[in-house]
């Protein structure tokens, strides 16, 4: 097995800034299909508090939760600004740092 390959279903948004950015996405996004957090956050299978953390860049997203909160909204995950594969090189990269820092 590769110890440089995500362990779990990759993590599309591995840093702050990344999350950030993803979140003020999704936000003005869901708005503007005039949806409510409770409302996209069922459609999609997560809780509102996940959704809400997510939003606010408080949370890294699985690319599978990301994929079914953009088709409620009628987007696909390539609306967002990296392709599947650089969320995925992205969430590598911050897996192996955090194993590194785990020691």
């Amino acid at each position: 097995m590769n110890e440089h390959l995500p362990r779990r279903p990759t993590t599309p948004c591995a840093d702050i800034g990344t999350r950030t950015r993803m979140g003020r996405t999704l936000r003005a996004v869901r708005r503007e299909a005039g949806l409510t957090q409770t409302e996209t956050a069922k459609r999609a299978g997560v809780s509102r508090e996940a959704l809400s953390l997510i939003e606010n860049g408080r949370s890294a997203v699985h690319a599978e939760t990301l994929q079914r909160i953009l088709r409620t909204l009628g987007y696909r995950l390539a609306f967002l600004p990296y392709s599947a594969e650089e969320w995925a090189l992205r969430e590598a990269e911050a897996e192996a740092s955090r194993e590194r820092s785990r020691g």
